[in-house]
Order: structure tokens, then sequence, then C-alpha cells
């Protein structure tokens, strides 16, 4: 099987617009949660700043995190596809479960609040550790989409600055729709709990939207290949016999 080495050749061209479609759904998901989860924990540790702060350092440290595991898991781009797919799907599995955690806190908050730990930054510790306890699995996971379909879409360094550029460009403008949901719509339609189940559902669907694209690449010849330079390869036989 040939190294394909540029985007003309790239076998995956006629099925790039709907991984870049799963990431649009994906970023939308990502940001429901993570409004939804503001507003719960608001609930939980009161309406403040400080509370509000504690929830997007946890989100947004859960997801630093979930690169770095991303990119260790990116060794081919089949392999990569197949990794995001089961990301999503576990997102999916992983982000309800905040929930009980939240109804949980509701008991538990207020006698830590009322302890030693509930005044300075002893109090801001225990927010961040109930936080992170809760939103870590998910939010690992949702970081670790990035890198996974970053590698998925890039076979020649000629085009890694506009493929990734594109894809993390339409990641936002799916988490700036769905910041807009709910913030207006899902919460008056759906209620929190139902808002998060209905972005739960959108990861499946991911999931299972590129599992199908990841048959489909099968199909088209594509393999888990370094990625090339687009110099041509060194003939071996040749070079041997110059030699």
């Amino acid at each position: 099987m040939p190294e394909y080495s540029s985007q003309r050749d790239d076998p995956i061209d006629a099925t790039r617009g709907w991984l870049y479609a799963l990431f649009f759904a994906s970023g939308l998901a990502a940001l429901v949660y993570q409004v939804m989860w503001a507003r719960s924990f608001g609930v939980v540790f009161g309406s403040t700043s400080q509370a509000a702060a504690v929830v997007l350092a946890t989100f947004f440290l859960g997801m630093g995190i979930g690169n770095l595991l991303g990119g260790r898991l990116s060794r081919g781009r089949l392999h990569a596809l197949w990794v995001y797919a089961w990301v999503e799907i576990a997102i999916a599995a992983l982000a309800p479960l905040v929930i009980p955690w939240l109804v949980l806190y509701q008991d538990l908050y207020p006698g830590l609040y009322q302890s030693e730990f509930g005044q300075g930054a002893a109090l801001t510790m225990v927010r961040v550790g109930l936080a992170f306890v809760a939103m870590a699995p998910p939010c690992i996971a949702m970081g670790a989409t990035l890198p996974l379909i970053s590698r998925a879409v890039v076979s020649d360094t000629g085009h890694v600055s506009r493929r990734v550029a594109s894809i993390y460009a339409v990641n936002t403008v799916g988490a700036v729709l769905g910041t807009l949901l709910s913030g207006f719509l899902l919460p008056v339609r759906l209620g929190v709990t139902g808002s998060v189940l209905a972005a739960a559902v959108l990861n499946a669907g991911v999931g299972i939207g590129a599992l199908v694209l990841w048959r489909r690449w099968q199909a088209l010849g594509v393999r888990d290949k370094e990625i090339s330079s687009g110099v041509p390869p060194l003939d071996t036989d040749r070079a041997d016999a110059g030699a």
C-alpha cells in the first residue's frame, strides 16, 4: 500500500467533512456539560465568582490532563480514529455520573462548610477536590479528543497547520453553539439533568459515527503509518547498490 504524501492523494478526503461534523457536535456537547455543571455546582457551593472559578479551573485541568494522554495514544491515524470513537462513548457514559456526585455533595458540603475546612484557602481546596473527583473522568476524556482527532486527519506535515486549525475551529464553533443553547434554551426545555443526558446522547452518536468512519477508512485502505514528510522514500535497493 503506497504512502499518501499529499492532501490531494489522501484517501480520506471523501469522508473528512463527516469527521469535522462529528467534532463540531463533540464541542457542542462539551460546553453544554460545562455550563450545566457550573450551574449545578453553584447550587452546592453557592453562586459566587469563587465557586464558578473552581468549576472552570477543574474543567480545564481535566482537559489538560486529557490532552497529554490523548497525545500519547495517537500512534497512527487509523488507530487514533478508533480510540477517538471509544473516548467519545466513554464521555457519554461518564458525564451523567457527575449528577449523583452533586446529589451527594448537597448533603456533604454543608457539614464541610461549617467545619474547620470552611474558610479561606482550606475551603477553596475542599471545593477543588470535590469538583475534581466528580468532573475529572469526563473532562480528561474530553481533553483527549483533540490530539486524537488531529492525528486522524493529518497524514502529511505539509498540511498539519491547516487541518489542525480547521478541526479546532470547527470544535470551537460547536462550543459557541453549545454555550448559547445551554444558556437560553436547554435548561428551560430539558432542565439541567435533561440537558446533560441530551449531551451524553450526542457524544454517544459521535462515537458511533466515528466507528462507522473507521470502518470506511479501512475499506479505503488507510493504514497506520508515520506522518509523511512529503519527501519520496529512499529506494533502499538502489542505495545499497550504489554503496
